[in-house]
């Protein structure tokens, strides 16, 4: 993930998904939400090539599936398997 965004960013990406998986653990869904939103705004176009995007997608669709709205989690999770087809091989088998 760190090869394809500067380490900063990178950086950033992964303390915003770390707070997302933590808010929401305590039931805080909106914040959880805004965690990931702000990590997603960090990454650079193509979004769908990477490690990362898989990371923040994956991210929201936990959350989208704790709101109950399975059609946009089921949506997210497809865009998760284009990013890690993007990523090429290595990333798919980690």
């Amino acid at each position: 993930m760190a090869n394809s965004l500067d380490r900063r960013v990178y950086a950033e990406v992964a303390r915003l998904c770390d707070e997302g998986r933590r808010l929401l653990r305590r039931g805080e869904g909106s914040e959880a939400l805004a965690a990931y939103l702000e990590a997603w705004e960090l990454l650079p176009d193509p979004w769908e090539a990477g490690e990362a995007a898989a990371s923040v997608l994956s991210g929201l669709a936990e959350v989208l599936t704790a709101r109950g709205d399975l059609a946009a989690a089921t949506t997210a999770l497809r865009a998760v398997e284009r990013a890690m087809s993007a990523s090429g091989p290595r990333a798919a088998a980690t």
